[in-house]
């Protein structure tokens, strides 16, 4: 419930996101709009709540359908309690209210899935109700019609729709009779009740009903998804149902999905007014700890042999290591003053350190770090990162069931933590750029001469630096072979489950995955590490190491960054296609990508998810679109790539931030819950590392993680690589299965490469005989 954070837009001005001007537009003076917005478990509801507490003026309050026990009287009840207060804080300005009924998984003629929804129809018939999807199939369910599955499914797909001519309703005022809608169901609302509902909108190559409205009562239902980044309109749509509300003359609506408007920009023309929040510095008499930094001319020695001479015995270290394009990587280890490794158990709910152990999540524990240390810095930097926390978040490590849920667990001398992280005090940056090295400490007055030593000497070492010998390679005199953790049958079985649940409107995109599993002893992670960074370079990739295990990632895709300014951004991807060696049988292979109907669906499902997912922590108005499925190419692959951007809440934390949209939705689907819930049901054993992100989070309040893909995880007799791909509709069982090993290619040649030795998958067994 968002009750007691609502927040009164400016209701005499609305800004224009995108476009060429992106001038102020002033509006009329008009009553508030409070919306109660009844969430159905969906990934797209906080879509909505941002678009109207634009168009509304303050910010919806969302109930999932199940909360108060289910009781309508009691949550409607709640919801005009706080209407009183915001009425109370307000009284020059008039308040109504309305209902938004959200998409949702599942269908509306079962309870758990519609829940409170039915009885908000049902009880409270004068009051303005609009049903998205979902909320659009109970309506009609509610007044006689019925719900089938529809012709086609449609998940993240465009279609044109038409307004029948003979209806010049409002709800559609300032919308041309035709227009594209993005579609999200696989259930449709047939048979309606003529005498009760009349049809407003159809698709224009079939006639399936879009939207509808009641005869008599202020009832709507729209079939299409408003809020989705591509569907046209969606905001004169909400601002026509805010006027249908207030019994007001509807009018042009000025605000779109906005692309092109960066965040600044967005910060200055916002009718929202939300700020260009500032790093929160301590005065010197406050501070806890102290950020000193010495930059280095530009020194001509490779990032490699630093980490290797610095930190290559070291027993807990890290290499944030930025190419293909990124500027910056950052190195370091856990033998600082101030420095400490983190390990985490999911199942325990247990956090250990070399000071001990305590019962609470990894979030909690390194909220409550961060929190605790207020900074002096100084320092104008081209980076963010202060010290802080550097690791990997587990996919398991909010939790999406019991233990004892999952058929099998990874044996005691392949089983990782499910978070793992260093207090990174003492830090080693380059810039790839200008091939400067910083050395930057993180301190307390204690340890102030001793920082400033070390600080000395590491400079001293890089500028002396040679190019490291590196250590003798492993010797491997057998074939590797890896087995899938499910055997190819069972694998084609998990996608005819899934194709099922996305027939029944159980969901509508898996991401389902596979691991591939050998036994191989790999003495020397670190140099296996090089081999993949020289033949597979990334822009989020990185290396991790302890005395139990290693990772290696050569990851393309940010999970989400927030800057010390709180701005937020993700790059989820979502299309594969492997890279030709002719040019032009290359670029045809990314003009394809970049047309295919099916990946474009995959793509515009988990960038409407991110965009949910930062619903929940950004600034109203603030989430844009900047790049939408654009082809990225990397050493072997092309990708659809697209970034997300927001402005973080000044109330929020990057740990607020983290926790709102972990795990990233490109390696979930949507919608989110349901959808992990059935991923646990199928791939019947945890992801671990694989699908989680790894990173840092900054003393400063930055972060920027990585979405754990193109991964390996080196323990002491085995080398695990996870894989997997989207399951849409369109989705074809062998392509998906030549995809999840195609996703696998980069690893397994650079262990070839390392090992000299042939690397295979034999995919009709499985190391776990699933």
């Amino acid at each position: 419930m968002k009750s007691d954070q609502s927040q009164v837009a400016n209701e005499q001005s609305w800004p224009i996101l995108g476009g060429a001007s992106n001038k102020m537009v002033a509006l009329r003076r008009a009553p508030l709009v409070q919306t109660l917005l009844l969430d159905n478990y969906d990934s797209y509801t906080y879509n909505l709540f941002q678009m109207l507490s634009q168009v509304n003026g303050l910010e919806p309050v969302v109930y999932t359908n199940d909360a108060f026990d289910g009781d309508w009287d009691v949550a409607f009840a709640t919801f005009l309690k706080h209407v009183d207060r915001v009425h109370a804080l307000h009284r020059h300005v008039e308040i109504r209210v309305n209902i938004v009924l959200s998409p949702g998984p599942g269908t509306p003629t079962k309870v758990k899935d519609f829940g409170l929804c039915a009885a908000a129809i049902a009880r409270s018939p004068h009051v303005p109700i609009l049903g998205v999807c979902l909320g659009h199939q109970g309506m009609a369910h509610f007044y006689g019609g019925k719900v089938e599955r529809a012709p086609t499914v449609m998940h993240g797909r465009t279609s044109r729709i038409q307004q029948l001519a003979d209806k010049a309703d409002p709800f559609f005022f300032g919308i041309p009779r035709t227009f594209d809608v993005v579609r999200y169901h696989s259930l449709l609302a047939v048979s309606l009740p003529v005498g009760t509902l009349e049809i407003l909108a159809t698709t224009t190559e079939d006639d399936l009903v879009m939207a509808f409205k009641h005869r008599e009562l202020p009832h709507y239902g729209v079939q299409f998804h408003p809020e989705s980044v591509c569907s046209e309109f969606g905001y004169q749509m909400l601002q026509n149902f805010r006027d249908i509300s207030t019994e007001a003359p509807c009018q042009i609506c000025p605000l779109h999905h906005a692309p092109s408007v960066s965040l600044n920009e967005l910060a200055t023309c916002s009718a929202i007014k939300f700020p260009v929040v500032q790093p929160e510095l301590s005065p010197p008499s406050s501070a806890t700890h102290h950020v000193l930094v010495e930059a280095l001319i530009a020194v001509d020695v490779a990032t490699e042999d630093v980490f290797e001479q610095l930190y290559g015995t070291s027993r807990h270290a890290f290499w944030l290591d930025s190419s293909n394009g990124a500027r910056f990587s950052f190195m370091g280890d856990a033998a600082g003053p101030l420095a400490t490794h983190v390990a985490y158990d999911r199942w325990t709910n247990t956090v250990t350190t070399a000071h001990g152990s305590s019962t609470e999540s990894i979030l909690d524990y390194i909220r409550r770090e961060l929190a605790a240390i207020r900074i002096v810095d100084d320092t104008a930097l081209p980076f963010d990162f202060r010290g802080g926390f550097v690791g990997y978040f587990g996919y398991e490590v909010l939790g999406v069931g019991d233990k004892s849920d999952l058929a099998v667990h990874p044996p005691p001398d392949m089983a990782v933590p499910d978070a793992s992280f260093v207090f990174a005090d003492r830090v080693v940056v380059h810039d790839a750029v200008t091939r400067q090295y910083y050395v930057l400490v993180v301190t307390t007055a204690k340890h102030l001469t001793a920082s400033k030593e070390w600080m000395a000497s590491t400079a001293a070492r890089i500028r002396t630096m040679m190019p490291s010998k590196g250590r003798p390679a492993d010797s491997f005199d057998h074939p590797i072979v890896f087995r899938p953790s499910r055997s190819r049958p069972t694998y084609e079985a998990n996608i005819a489950t899934v194709l099922s649940e996305i027939q029944a409107g159980e969901t509508y995109e898996v991401c389902l995955t596979n691991q591939l599993i050998a036994n191989v002893s790999i003495g020397n992670p670190l140099g296996f590490y090089k081999t993949l960074r020289r033949l597979n370079p990334a822009p989020f990739a990185g290396y991790l190491t302890t005395p139990r295990f290693s990772v290696c990632s050569s990851s393309p895709e940010r999970f989400v960054s927030v800057n010390k300014h709180k701005h937020m951004e993700s790059k989820p991807i979502k299309g594969t296609r492997k890279r030709a060696a002719d040019p032009d049988e290359d670029a045809a292979v990314a003009a394809e990508l970049a047309a295919c109907v099916k990946d474009r669906a995959e793509n515009m499902m988990i960038t409407d998810l991110v965009r949910n997912d930062f619903g929940h922590v950004c600034t109203v108005g603030s989430i844009h679109v900047p790049t939408l499925m654009q082809v990225e190419s990397f050493a072997t692959v092309h990708q659809l790539v697209t970034t997300v951007r927001g402005q973080l809440r000044p109330t929020a934390s990057v740990v607020d931030a983290i926790e709102a949209t972990f795990p990233g939705g490109s390696m979930t689907g949507a919608p989110k819950k349901r959808t992990m819930e059935l991923i646990r049901r199928v791939e019947q054993h945890p992801r671990g590392v694989y699908s989680g992100a790894l990173g840092y989070l900054s003393i400063n309040g930055a972060a920027d993680l990585n979405i754990v893909i193109r991964t390996a995880v080196v323990t002491h007799n085995h080398v695990t690589i996870g894989s997997g791909g989207a399951i849409v509709a369109l989705s074809d069982t062998d392509d998906e299965y030549d995809e999840m090993l195609l996703k696998t290619q980069a690893l397994r040649s650079a262990l070839a490469a390392y090992t000299n030795q042939p690397v295979t998958v034999d995919v009709s067994t499985s190391f776990y005989n699933l």
